[in-house]
């Protein structure tokens, strides 16, 4: 069974697309034939260009796909672990570092010259949110002062008390995270703290993955701890998070709504009281000490974390906090926008705000004479 992803309209995360339905099939298909040994599936991916229509005689043709992609990707499936999913080198370096992998033997294919390395993908690991750390060298930015200025001025107003969401919006390549590097500098150097989480494609279908990767750094949970709930409460024993506290202990612990432990995944009600603790949480925090809180690519998130986002964007300003959210311009996010205090614009730079960084590097390069 041959099956395509972005023919008619590719995207940016087609691999990742094509790994993640390959994995739901590989697990759906091990499962149903659990009673039946007999049944055996390998899967292979590779990324290329391929030729699509109609192929044959004005009399009697196909509507196929063919090329070199296609017979790598049949051969690396016959090279594939049964129930294991085989992608090239090509496939996996399109991949984000949300999937964990494991090398394969190399392997030669027939009319190659050279032998191809082949991996196995074991599924979504997802990357850890972290804490803001200064950073050891700065970077020139060209053509973001005035985006530079702003962030700048939030900044000084959330320390002084008055909090901000602020909203940064570009195309992919503008410098989104790049921008935020200096206003992290600058929070640290007064004494603040601050995390940063990230949505990403593969965790739209996991509810508050960004949220729950943040919460589980703070509390210092591990994915080898023998009594989560217990790490759990020690970590949050020192906030007030109402009934909400049970429900986002449980959710922590891997052992909430979205696992379909103790509280079902339609539970809205259960939800609502995660959804509160969170929040409590992050207003708690911040009357501790100055906080910033960046929470990358929204227009990427799943659900529960727009809601979030939305709750978060709702607060009271006496605080001293900052959130920025990034993302693309996006629809679904029109009235997200409309809550943020302020709205950093990332158009493409000119030719003379590009060719900026090399009159720059090539002064400071420049023989001095005394």
């Amino acid at each position: 069974t041959l099956s395509l992803f972005g023919l008619h309209a590719p995207t940016e995360n087609d691999c990742e697309r094509a790994v993640l339905a390959a994995l739901e099939l590989g697990g759906l298909v091990r499962s149903a034939a659990s009673s039946h040994p007999e049944v055996k599936l390998r899967i292979g991916i590779h990324v290329g260009e391929v030729y699509f229509g109609a192929i044959g005689s004005p009399y009697r043709y196909d509507i196929t796909v063919i090329g070199d992609v296609v017979n790598i990707a049949a051969r690396a499936a016959a090279a594939a672990p049964v129930y294991e999913v085989a992608v090239t080198e090509a496939v996996l370096n399109e991949l984000s570092e949300d999937f964990s992998s494991q090398s394969l033997d190399p392997i030669r294919f027939k009319g190659k010259s050279e032998p191809m390395t082949l991996h196995t993908v074991q599924g979504a690991s997802g990357r850890r949110a972290r804490y803001v750390q200064k950073r050891r060298h700065r970077r020139h930015l060209s053509g973001r002062q005035g985006q530079l200025e702003a962030l700048a001025d939030a900044r000084k107003s959330a320390l002084r008390g008055r909090g901000k969401v602020i909203g940064v919006v570009g195309a992919a390549g503008t410098g989104k995270s790049c921008l935020l590097a200096d206003v992290i500098d600058e929070w640290v150097e007064a004494g603040g703290i601050g995390a940063i989480g990230r949505c990403t494609f593969v965790t739209r279908t996991e509810p508050l993955a960004p949220v729950r990767s943040m919460l589980a750094n703070f509390v210092g949970l591990s994915d080898d701890d023998k009594d989560p709930q217990s790490t759990i409460r020690r970590g949050l024993s020192g906030f007030e998070l109402g009934e909400g506290s049970d429900a986002l202990v449980r959710f922590l612990a891997g052992q909430g709504p979205s696992s379909g432990g103790n509280v079902s995944v339609a539970d809205d009600q259960s939800w609502q009281q995660v959804l509160g603790a969170v929040e409590r949480f992050v207003l708690q925090r911040v009357e501790q000490v100055p906080g910033l809180y960046i929470m990358e690519d929204v227009h990427l998130a799943d659900s529960l974390t727009s809601r979030l986002i939305y709750r978060l964007a709702q607060v009271s300003r006496k605080h001293r906090f900052l959130f920025i959210v990034t993302y693309r311009s996006d629809p679904s996010l029109v009235d997200l926008r409309d809550l943020l205090d302020e709205e950093v614009v990332l158009d493409n730079l000119s030719l003379i705000h590009i060719s900026e960084p090399t009159r720059l590097d090539s002064r400071s390069r420049m023989p001095s004479s005394a």
